[in-house]
């Protein structure tokens, strides 16, 4: 989905794009497990980006941004479900 956020030229302020986000959630806990955000539209490789960081543990990647919560959710789902998106049934 498209963030609600315009990102601007750094020099003129003239609006350049706004990023998509792609994200991973636990249905049954209601939580963010991952996403993916990106200046392209959604992609194989934005849902492959998404689901690495869903997977993955994400005290590293806490601690390179300098954030001092936990992230505690990690490990390979037992049951995946995507909306009907093109990205979703693409051949890919």
């Amino acid at each position: 989905m498209r963030v609600d956020v315009a990102v601007v030229d750094e020099e003129t302020r003239e609006p350049v794009c706004r990023p998509w986000i792609t994200l991973a959630m636990d249905i049954f806990m209601r939580a963010v497990t991952g996403f993916h955000l990106t200046m392209d539209a959604p992609s194989r490789l934005s849902i492959s980006l998404c689901l690495l960081h869903a997977v993955y543990d994400k005290a590293a990647w806490l601690a390179e941004r300098k954030i001092e919560e936990e992230w505690p959710i990690s490990g390979l789902p037992d049951t995946i479900h995507v909306d009907h998106g093109a990205d979703f049934r693409s051949r890919a």
